[in-house]
């Protein structure tokens, strides 16, 4: 063991630094509605949140009503397996509710959705 601190060296006792994941910089540069400006500039984590919000099917979004008494809703896009399942279209698209009885729709305008989300 000797021998081999002696040649190679001591493992270094530098601080690890955490890893940036594709995960993490989707969190950082996602937006629900990209407008113009976000499409212009071309750094990879830009483009990253662009290839993926291309795969999102955007005819119905899906809501997290778990804090609307604090007036916050969180509303996403739908990914290919909710599509699928129905979530959102033929299921309700609250986060936690599954009813497939007495549902309605809601038409949300984009230039509304742009305003409230500036």
């Amino acid at each position: 063991m000797r021998d081999y601190v002696h040649h190679y060296g001591a493992p270094s006792q530098q601080p690890i630094r955490p890893i940036k994941t594709d995960a993490d910089t989707l969190r950082e540069t996602y937006r629900f509605i990209r407008s113009e400006e976000d499409d212009s500039e071309r750094s990879w984590e830009q483009r990253l949140a662009k290839r993926y919000y291309d795969k999102l099917f955007k005819e119905y979004c899906l809501a997290d009503m778990s804090r609307y008494k604090e007036s916050k809703v969180g509303l996403r896009w739908r990914t290919e397996k909710e599509v699928i399942a129905g979530k959102g279209q033929f299921i309700c698209g609250n986060k936690d509710c599954n009813a497939k009885e007495e549902l309605c729709s809601y038409e949300a305008r984009l230039a509304h959705l742009l305003e409230t989300f500036r």
